[in-house]
């Protein structure tokens, strides 16, 4: 296998799994379009490895993968395989108003017609897309929620609660809970569609002097975890962690700061925070897909006695 990307998160994840790195070079015209450039020759088997940075540009980033994959299938490329470590317009992972594209599933079906064999991404809406959405390949959805239970275990937390800024993430917010040992809860959330604007209710676990650590996707414009922070002090909580699979926004990173303790993401975005890899456990999902030994944790996690369904795998 040959592993393709620009950034150096490529080239850690192509060490992890013993293979060669071939870098793209990024170009940019002055109208704006873009053009990958490919810097080696290949071999039949490739995955492709790109992530974003700070700021994110997900217009250009979908546009480069698109190319870049077109461009392997040209080069006579038998398999290719494709790690978006951010799921880009995953959000939009429902029609939410009459009119409105189904942008998850629209990405996958370009990114399939393109010709991307197998897809791998890391915590894009876990709980929603179980029960929504078949990819139109092999596609392998990586729990970071669980490496986020690792890293908070070494922080000393005191008597910690883990805290959900809404219900959507109660099934992370249990397993990451359940990974320390203490107690969980959710705020109840709601946001108008049309204006965007939050309102919350508070919570039903007692905070006093506990830790709190409210876990949830997406650091974007911080204004969901803001209320899930109000929510804890006004219980009289203790120190506050603030802990996000994908950290996408620098402004809501910063809005956030005085507001915490402790405030880190995962890799899966170049950005300040980025405190915790996921490339072991992409890495791990990477081999077992592809059929080569994996570690004795990971044996145990093959759903199904280790069939891939057309609809997304669960790890961690």
């Amino acid at each position: 296998m040959d592993v393709i990307g620009s950034d150096p998160f490529s080239k850690a994840l192509a060490e992890r799994l013993e293979a060669r790195h071939v870098p793209i070079e990024r170009r940019r015209f002055p109208d704006g379009e873009v053009c990958p450039r490919i810097t080696g020759k290949l071999s039949d088997n490739v995955l492709i490895a790109e992530r974003m940075s700070l700021p994110l540009d997900p217009n250009t980033y979908l546009a480069e993968i698109l190319l870049t994959v077109k461009n392997l299938k040209y080069m006579k490329v038998g398999n290719i395989s494709l790690v978006m470590p951010y799921f880009i317009y995953s959000r939009q992972d429902r029609t939410f108003r009459p009119g409105e594209p189904f942008s998850a599933k629209h990405v996958l079906d370009m990114l399939a017609d393109a010709g991307v064999s197998r897809f791998f991404t890391v915590s894009s809406h876990m709980e929603r897309f179980k029960g929504m959405l078949t990819a139109p390949m092999p596609a392998h959805n990586i729990d970071g929620y669980s490496i986020i239970g690792e890293h908070l275990r070494g922080l000393g937390l005191r008597n910690p609660v883990v805290m959900g800024p809404d219900m959507s993430v109660n099934m992370a917010v249990q397993k990451v809970a359940s990974m320390l040992d203490c107690r969980s809860c959710c705020v109840s959330k709601h946001r108008d569609i049309d204006t965007g604007r939050l309102s919350s209710s508070g919570v039903d676990v007692e905070l006093s002097g506990s830790d709190v650590v409210i876990v949830d996707d997406i650091i974007s414009s911080g204004k969901t975890m803001l209320n899930a922070v109000r929510s804890a002090k006004s219980c009289g909580c203790g120190r506050i962690v603030l802990a996000a699979v994908h950290a996408v926004n620098g402004s809501g990173i910063e809005s956030l700061r005085k507001h915490a303790w402790r405030i880190f993401s995962t890799d899966t975005v170049n950005s300040p925070i980025s405190e915790v890899s996921v490339i072991e456990r992409l890495a791990e999902s990477i081999k077992w897909a592809s059929g080569e030994p994996v570690t004795q944790e990971m044996e145990t996690k093959k759903p199904d006695g280790g069939a891939v369904s057309d609809a997304f795998s669960w790890f961690g």
